[in-house]
């Protein structure tokens, strides 16, 4: 048995966006090493056909009666799940997958793996997200757009709260969850996004305002070293993930519209 799960959800309304997200995610690791499920109520076979070879369906209809499932599903099936793997990584499913995630796989010293919300795109745009009543602040607040996770007993305090009544006094359910239990609980914490000596790369929101200035470095798609005094990035980094977060309306799968013209020459290589 693999040790490892990567799982999206999408209703049958998001398979035009999990189609290429599973694709993409195919080009880089194989259903063979890591089990790949994809909870959903899509049952057209025209559709179904699309999907790249390997990846298991599951039914999204038992789920749903939790009215708020799509609130708090990292946790559900990531309690679910970790009984039998080791890691279980969530992934919403309107994003795509552009390098390896080897870092993930191999960092093993973490109860839980996040990825940064803030980016400077979004600001411009959106009201900022952050909890400054309990001191985490835009640029620290952590997206649920992927989240790794190998602690049965981080994922289940999060459960549990997102149970609580707790959860229907915040706004982002889940993903706030996850932001108090990060920055208050005795807990392994890795961010994703963060820089270590042996790795730079991008897995969430914070290459979003970037992805204008991407280039193509051989096959991987690299956003050069910002500019002035305190440059942004502050150095060259990789994009293993790309994610547009909610809205962008008729744009929002249209990835041309944030990419330049060469390195959508590579992404549609990806998602094909």
């Amino acid at each position: 048995m693999n040790k490892t799960c990567f799982f999206a959800v999408g209703s049958k309304e998001y398979s035009k966006y999990a189609i290429p997200f599973w694709r993409s995610m195919v080009k880089f690791h194989s259903p063979k090493d890591i089990d790949m499920i994809w909870y959903t109520d899509e049952k057209d076979p025209e559709v179904l056909k699309k999907l790249p070879t390997g990846i298991k369906l599951a039914d999204l209809t038992p789920l749903l009666t939790d009215p708020a499932f799509y609130y708090r599903q990292k946790p559900i099936l990531g309690e679910l799940l970790l009984n039998d793997y080791e890691l279980v990584v969530g992934f919403d499913s309107d994003q795509i997958i552009l390098g390896n995630l080897n870092y993930i796989l191999e960092a093993e010293d973490y109860d839980i793996g996040t990825v940064y919300n803030w980016n400077r795109f979004d600001q411009q745009y959106y009201p900022m997200v952050e909890m400054m009543r309990i001191g985490i602040m835009p640029a620290e607040y952590f997206n649920c757009s992927l989240v790794a996770m190998r602690s049965k007993k981080f994922v289940h305090t999060w459960l549990t709260w997102c149970f609580s009544p707790n959860f229907d006094r915040v706004q982002y359910k889940e993903q706030d969850g996850l932001n108090i239990l990060a920055y208050s609980g005795n807990w392994n914490v890795r961010c994703f996004d963060l820089p270590t000596p042996k790795h730079f790369g991008w897995f969430g929101m914070l290459g979003k305002g970037e992805y204008v200035r991407a280039e193509l470095r051989g096959k991987d798609i690299v956003v050069p070293k910002g500019f002035g005094a305190t440059p942004f990035p502050p150095d060259d980094v990789q994009i293993h993930v790309a994610t547009l977060g909610g809205g962008h309306g008729a744009v929002k799968d249209n990835w041309a519209a944030f990419f330049p013209p060469k390195v959508m020459e590579r992404i549609n290589e990806i998602i094909a």
